[in-house]
């Protein structure tokens, strides 16, 4: 997504990374001026999503920036978003009956389109995991399916072992951060450290981080009881496992 400087108006290329605060970084570049559903992609650098006004941008290069998160963390935080998608799934299916839109990301025009979540989640998508309640299964799942660096076994593909014919939300965790900005265009600030990361954003783009809200947040079930032990070297072997670049290469 391309975000101007108020201060110098040089366009930069904001690298969105999933469970590092982008809902509420998008609300503070373009805030909303109603209660539209606007659909929020995730793409990698010098990668866009846009209009057909604005494809001739789509492979420009900007200079970039992106915020990254402790993968333990980061993921620990993923999972328990998508169980919070599975344990409100109801609420999900009746808010998609409110018109949903998509955001150009070089010029920012919204455009209507259609979006059929009760398609995209299912209980069946979601319950794969079981991990709220055995740890086995999710484990099991987990290496049965996912070689290092998230690579898929071969033969399998996302809409095979999540059981849904639309795999734009559940692979997006499933993606090194890596990926993503490996570029040496990309500015890359840590989420341990969000105060640097908010410092440059009102210092180098003139945005008032004062007024940042916090959207979208992942948070502990409800009606479920979380079996698993995110200090265990059980747990940290496997985010090890699935998102070993990120550990290399960013240093943690």
């Amino acid at each position: 997504m391309i975000v101007t400087s108020k201060i110098s108006s040089e366009k930069y290329q904001w690298v969105k990374i999933p469970r590092t605060a982008t809902v509420s970084y998008r609300s503070l570049f373009f805030p909303d001026t109603d209660n539209r559903i606007v659909l929020h992609t995730h793409t990698k650098y010098n990668e866009h999503e846009t209009c057909d006004n604005c494809a001739n941008e789509a492979h420009k290069n900007y200079p970039a920036f992106v915020l990254i998160r402790n993968p333990i963390s980061r993921f620990i935080s993923s999972l328990r978003f998508i169980s919070s998608r599975f344990e409100n799934l109801e609420i999900d299916i009746e808010n998609t009956k409110q018109d949903v839109f998509k955001r150009c990301d070089v010029c920012g025009e919204e455009k209507r389109i259609l979006q059929h979540r009760n398609e995209r989640f299912n209980r069946d998508t979601l319950n794969v995991f079981k991990f709220w309640e055995d740890e086995n299964i999710f484990y099991d799942f987990m290496y049965d399916n996912f070689q290092k660096n998230c690579n898929l076994k071969p033969g399998m593909t996302y809409e095979d072992i999540f059981t849904t014919p639309d795999s734009t939300f559940i692979r997006s965790f499933f993606k090194t951060q890596l990926s993503a900005c490996y570029h040496p265009a990309v500015k890359i600030f840590k989420y341990e450290n969000i105060d640097e990361y908010n410092y440059w954003i009102e210092n180098e783009l003139g945005y008032d981080v004062s007024k940042l809200k916090k959207i979208n947040a992942s948070r502990l079930l409800t009606n479920k009881k979380e079996v698993l032990d995110y200090t265990s070297k059980k747990f940290t072997d496997l985010v090890k496992h699935l998102f070993y670049d990120d550990f290399k290469y960013f240093g943690y």
